[in-house]
């Protein structure tokens, strides 16, 4: 062999060979193999002839003679027979399998993914991994099936970078028999059922690269007939549970939205990389959920996505620090000295938390979407959220926003999650952190206090502003403008006062301790009351449980807390908290 060179990604090769006589006959062979895979012709244990083909085959080979140094010889040619086109075709599906692997790796991982060999043969029953030889046994139907190939590829992943222990077990994806045994068990579901996931996931990173059927139906509805056995033992929820995670149809199982701002197949492929590397054994679904659990992701998304294929796992149990009433608890944030702050929960399950520090805004809410409130606090300085999630127990962080920004968290997306968002007066904009569904938000709503509320009951929140003039200026989901007008001159708190599930417009005065509001559905006429007194923080909020905000106050000087019943006829009032405290009522 005289000279050796790779093709480009359109498959040519350009390549310059030494002149060494003119009438010197030059041919071409073409290897089915890359950095990823190697085919080979003969059968293991021995695969030793790797396959090629020459270009003109199975007709006359391509033949060029040199006439001079200036020669430009071309061996341009379609393979059209069944075994160069299997061949190759295996090489490039491998090859972007192992790509995906690459991209998607643990950073902490630094063992190599390596090059298998795979040789086609019809003495074998079925395609399949052979971990004793290390080379995958590709039956030729399977060969232009890339979601056949990629699934023998992802048990190699999982000997090389994983957990494996390899069985060449019958298996339709309800069950699976070794010889006469029954062999479907947690470990064995994963062991298939990452590998039917696998070639799904990497059809969904590089959209329309592989050959062969697709049809991501099959993991959305699934059923086994007359099963017997705990679901998270059976290859076809297994590979369904982890397909949820990750696909972004529109079906009750899915919650790739709510898997934070890493995409979930690269946070699967990570566990599966790293935690799930526990040498000569097959992990299970339940050794996933626990690595999942450990990083601190979501535990509402995973138990939301296994509930709704019925599989039973063992999950953390919520750590709520608010209770588990709709109704909003009556909470301050105390700073104490320079480097801690308290929470204190009128009601919580647990009287005093300590998270955050002195100049740290509370924002507390639900970020992990398992209908409890959490722990959270903005840093002006840096532009840091800290969040301790409810659902995990795990504490978070993420930076965004920058100093002089407004914290603005709502559900911007409508997954039920609340979302990262700041408000930049600098630029009269509102800054929405994408948590996994797509592009970050930047939403144009001019100068003024920033406000955000489901105004349109769409079940997204929207922002807008209530500027010097005394104008409301909301910018809808749906692209529409929405305008009310209140006295000019103070806060505005936008809440539903009515229980139409839509955000009405309303401002407290904090000189003369009167109150204004129009409902949304019909801005215009004007309501006002007096309740509150000079210098008290409006605190509006549904305290009742009953979706209802009612109007309420707390004094800074004391404390005290006054709320007024839904019909504004009765006043109810609290002594909780002191002077210097954050008042931040949150259900």
């Amino acid at each position: 062999m005289d000279l050796t060179t790779t093709t480009n990604a359109s498959g040519q090769i350009n390549v310059a060979m030494p002149f060494v006589g003119t009438g010197v006959q030059y041919q071409l062979r073409v290897y089915a193999q890359n950095p990823s895979v190697k085919l080979f012709t003969d059968p293991p244990p021995f695969a030793i002839n790797p396959f090629y083909s020459v270009p003109g085959t199975p007709g006359a080979a391509i033949t060029r003679v040199t006439i001079s140094p200036m020669d430009n010889h071309s061996f341009t040619f379609h393979y059209t027979d069944t075994t160069s086109t299997a061949n190759f075709n295996i090489a490039d599906a491998i090859q972007r399998g192992a790509s995906y692997a690459a991209a998607n790796r643990d950073p902490m991982e630094s063992d190599t993914l390596g090059q298998v060999a795979v040789s086609m043969q019809t003495v074998t029953a079925a395609s399949w991994y052979d971990p004793v030889t290390k080379v995958i046994r590709l039956r030729p139907e399977a060969a232009m099936n890339d979601f056949s190939v990629l699934h023998e590829y992802a048990h190699y992943l999982e000997e090389r970078i994983s957990g494996f222990v390899g069985l060449a077990a019958v298996h339709d994806g309800c069950t699976a028999v070794f010889g006469a045994s029954d062999v479907m068990d947690p470990g064995y579901a994963w062991m298939e059922g990452f590998a039917d996931y696998f070639p799904h996931a990497v059809q969904r990173a590089l959209p329309g690269t592989l050959n062969g059927s697709h049809n991501p139906s099959n993991l959305e509805s699934v059923s086994c007939p007359k099963m017997t056995k705990p679901r998270a033992s059976v290859e076809k929820f297994v590979a369904a549970g982890l397909f949820d995670l990750m696909d972004s149809a529109a079906d009750g199982g899915d919650s790739f939205c709510a898997a934070g701002s890493v995409p979930a197949d690269r946070l699967v492929f990570q566990i599966f990389d790293r935690e799930l590397d526990i040498g000569f054994a097959n992990p299970s679904l339940q050794h996933f959920a626990n690595a999942w659990a450990a990083r601190g992701f979501d535990i509402p998304m995973l138990r939301r996505t296994f509930d709704t294929h019925g599989i039973s796992l063992v999950l953390p149990t919520p750590m709520t620090r608010f209770d588990m009433s709709p109704a909003a608890n009556l909470t301050v944030f105390r700073p104490i000295g320079a480097w801690n702050s308290q929470w204190f929960v009128w009601g919580g399950q647990m009287p005093v938390t300590d998270w955050g520090r002195a100049g740290d805004v509370p924002v507390p809410a639900d970020y992990d979407g398992d209908g409890l409130t959490d722990l959270a606090i903005w840093r002006p300085g840096d532009g840091m959220w800290w969040i301790i999630k409810t659902g995990s127990n795990q504490w978070s962080q993420q930076q965004w926003g920058t100093y002089g920004d407004i914290p603005v968290p709502a559900d911007y997306d409508g997954d039920n999650e609340i979302d990262y968002a700041v408000y930049r007066p600098s630029t009269q904009r509102v800054y929405v952190f994408n948590d996994g569904c797509g592009f970050n938000q930047e939403i144009i709503i001019g100068s003024g206090t920033p406000v955000v509320g489901d105004f349109d009951a769409d079940g997204f929140d929207e922002p807008g502003v209530f500027n010097q003039y005394g104008q409301f200026v909301i910018k809808l989901h749906t692209g529409a403008t929405q305008y009310a007008y209140l006295p000019a001159g103070g806060t505005p708190v936008v809440r539903d006062y009515d229980g139409d599930l839509r955000a009405d417009f309303a401002i407290f005065n904090s000189n003369t301790g009167v109150w204004y509001w129009t409902r949304s559905t019909s801005p215009g006429p004007v309501s006002s009351m007096q309740f509150g007194q000079y210098g008290d923080i409006p605190v509006p909020a549904d305290y009742d449980g009953d979706t209802i905000a009612q109007f309420a106050t707390w004094t800074p000087s004391t404390g005290y807390w006054r709320i007024r019943n839904d019909t504004n006829t009765v006043t109810s009032a609290y002594q909780w908290g002191q002077a210097g405290d954050i008042p931040v009522p949150a259900p």
